[in-house]
């Protein structure tokens, strides 16, 4: 497990995440802990939660013939809800960001990937003591939120190529984060903590 991160403090160096967030400067791109709050020298800020603009927003929730609010005695909407002031103040600045720079949202998360890629790769190096990954298979996990379509679980896999991680279904392949929440779980339980559970008679 990759843990020590670049810029990482004494506080987050050992952090399981890394932030996801960007900046674009003449001469590089910051990531994660590297970004610091605020515009850089050129008066942008930085980008955040540009993964979740994989998923297009739904329209306006529509109105359900079959359920009324009780306490309004209105029928109740369905779908998905608005989004909250604050998930959308960020995700307009995100766009503005976007837009400024010219970069498309699957330009953005293959950057985040790209930089998340090398830092595991030199981790998996320096514990493995390799000096190449020149023959070490490498197969890799990404997540993306369990309520995803389709749609949106392609342009992340197009991030993902981009980014250089190979062909999906061959180097790496998608899962849904409860899945993987589940499977590390699995993993994490000693099986002689585990106990079949007495019905009552």
């Amino acid at each position: 497990m990759v843990n020590i991160w670049p810029k990482g403090g004494t506080s987050n160096s050992s952090a399981d995440q890394v932030p996801t967030k960007l900046m674009y400067t003449k001469e590089e791109i910051k990531w994660g802990y590297e970004v610091a709050d605020g515009a850089n020298d050129s008066g942008l800020k930085p980008l955040e939660w540009f993964k979740l603009l994989l998923q297009e927003r739904d329209a306006a929730p529509s109105v359900s013939k079959n359920r009324v609010d009780p306490t309004t005695c209105q029928p109740e909407p369905e779908g998905r809800q608005p989004l909250s002031e604050v998930e959308l103040t960020m995700e307009q600045e995100t766009r503005k960001v976007m837009g400024k720079l010219g970069k498309s949202r699957v330009e953005l998360v293959a950057d985040f990937l790209n930089k998340v890629k090398e830092t595991t790769l030199v981790s998996i190096k320096r514990t493995y003591w390799m000096q190449s990954e020149v023959g070490a298979k490498v197969e890799w996990v990404l997540t993306v939120p369990a309520i995803w379509k389709d749609a949106a679980k392609n342009l992340m896999s197009q991030a993902a190529k981009e980014a250089g991680f190979g062909q999906k279904g061959v180097d790496f392949k998608l899962i849904s984060e409860p899945e993987c929440g589940a499977t590390w779980a699995l993993h994490a339980i000693q099986p002689s903590q585990l106990s079949v559970p007495q019905l009552p008679p």
